[in-house]
């Protein structure tokens, strides 16, 4: 809380978390606001508008609903996809079916029928020998 009117001040504290810290040190970001998440997926190619896309569907619903994709309306950029056969830099640009937890890919990503662990974070995690890394956990 704050008191935005206290005249004759000339500080200001804040504190974060308490003496503890915070429990969650995961970077927010619009499109992922609950920091970098992990779901296993399947990718699979479909038409849409008469337009050839990548679809991932995700297996877990908590993580479905803590993602985001692009909103250029409010200028959010969608969720960034790490993973299998995903290039660096895609991320999510439309609601693919709400009932079938899927996302349009803005890249081309080889079907996968296969379950594989991706990851969804506010930006490219880094890449190493095809692989990618997760921070934490």
């Amino acid at each position: 809380t704050a008191d935005v009117g206290a005249n004759g001040t000339s500080t200001l504290s804040v504190a974060v978390g308490g003496l503890e810290g915070l429990t969650n040190q995961s970077e927010w970001k619009p499109s992922t606001q609950w920091g970098t998440v992990h779901s296993l997926a399947t990718i699979s190619q479909e038409v849409i508008n008469g337009q050839s896309v990548s679809v991932i569907s995700l297996e877990d619903p908590v993580v479905y609903n803590q993602i985001r994709p692009n909103d250029p309306a409010n200028s959010v950029t969608g969720a960034y996809v790490s993973g299998p056969g995903v290039k660096v830099g895609t991320n999510l640009t439309a609601t693919a079916i709400i009932s079938q937890n899927q996302f349009v890919l803005s890249q081309f990503a080889p079907t996968e029928s296969t379950a594989r662990m991706y990851s969804f974070s506010g930006k490219p995690l880094l890449l190493g020998r095809g692989r990618f890394f997760r921070r934490g956990r």
